[in-house]
């Protein structure tokens, strides 16, 4: 009677053994899956908010550049007209990036927008500084945005990275 139960108790312990062992194993499976699709997911997500932020970029130096096409006529339709933002010398300039507005390489007619000059153009919403030059339209971002982990600060430079369709 003793081995009986001896016997029947083992195989209690075994069945218990192999119930805990296999649980164990699907769970180390499962978490091994998630970090799997984890890992997959991830990079992908990142590189959509990169671009999310490249085409929000691209649009607010498009506005921008628009503004400052305007400001332009304006000024060459009337005498006392005087364009918006803060002129930029060599003794006020101002480097974004690599670049120095204005510089020997990059002369020319560079003004500095802020907050209150956006908004006395008509543009609200934009929180950045811009610099632009009225006689070539150029806009370029003080702030920039990151794409894949470099920064950029005209809209050409961004479009290109992203291959924007214009």
């Amino acid at each position: 009677m003793k081995t009986l139960l001896n016997n029947q108790q083992k195989k209690l312990m075994n069945n218990n053994f192999n119930k805990k062992g296999i649980s164990m194993v699907v769970l180390i499976i499962t978490v091994v899956v998630m970090l799997i699709l984890f890992a997959l997911t991830v990079p992908g997500i990142v590189n959509v908010s990169d671009e999310a932020k490249a085409v929000k970029f691209l649009s607010n130096v498009s506005i921008v550049e628009t503004k400052v096409l305007q400001q332009q006529i304006n000024f060459d339709n009337e005498q006392d007209y005087i364009l918006p933002g803060t002129l930029l010398t060599s003794a006020t300039a101002v480097t974004i990036g690599l670049q120095t507005y204005p510089s020997e390489t990059n002369t020319g007619n560079w003004y500095l927008l802020n907050a209150v000059d956006l908004t006395n153009i008509g543009i609200k919403d934009i929180e950045d500084t811009f610099i632009v030059n009225y006689i070539t339209g150029k806009v370029v971002s003080q702030n920039g945005v990151k794409v894949n982990g470099v920064i950029y600060y005209t809209f050409e430079d961004v479009a290109e990275v992203i291959d924007f369709q214009m």
